[in-house]
């Protein structure tokens, strides 16, 4: 029948290597974002709001990442960002400001209304998505947990911009 240590020590060898690998990726693509940016500074002479904040996020949890070089850490992460996302875009709407309007109003023109009400859903759509992550991480396996991570998580996030087709079609600026 075998020896169950066999397996045991299988999967505690695929842990591993997930945390070795996700270091590795990690070490490999904050240097690179660093490299766009400055890229982008370089031959356009501005860094977007989007690439800014992505590039802080990315140094910042990236270097967390490393220095904490464990798995726990790397299942925690979207939940701490989610929630960091959903408390900046809550604390505008309490201010009567839409943060989500200063990082894509160029790109997506909505009136006052048509921002707030996108703002406030978004920030309860990163809260459900930081307590989906963590019931999935500590419920699940880490093979399960990292393909939730990388198409799970994904598909939520296309299917709730699909879902505000009303709010933009009602509150779009849109140009034909």
């Amino acid at each position: 029948y075998g020896d169950h240590r066999d397996l045991h020590l299988s999967i505690r060898r695929q842990r591993q290597m997930c945390i070795r690998d996700s270091v590795l990726a990690t070490l490999a693509f904050v240097p690179l974002v660093v490299f766009a940016t400055a890229i982008s500074w370089i031959v356009l002479k501005e860094v977007s709001r989007v690439q800014l904040l992505t590039l802080v996020l990315v140094v910042v949890f990236g270097g967390m990442t490393i220095f904490f070089n464990d798995e726990r850490f790397l299942k925690i992460k979207p939940t701490l960002i989610y929630c960091l996302f959903s408390i900046i875009l809550l604390v505008g709407v309490f201010r009567k400001t839409s943060y989500l309007e200063a990082l894509l109003g160029k790109a997506l023109p909505l009136s006052y209304d048509g921002w707030m009400i996108l703002t406030r859903r978004m920030a309860y759509f990163f809260l459900f998505l930081a307590a989906l992550n963590e019931f999935v991480w500590r419920t699940q396996s880490t093979e399960v947990w990292v393909y939730f991570k990388t198409f799970g998580l994904t598909v939520a996030m296309f299917a709730f911009f699909i879902s505000q087709y009303s709010v933009f079609k009602t509150y779009g600026n849109f140009k034909d």
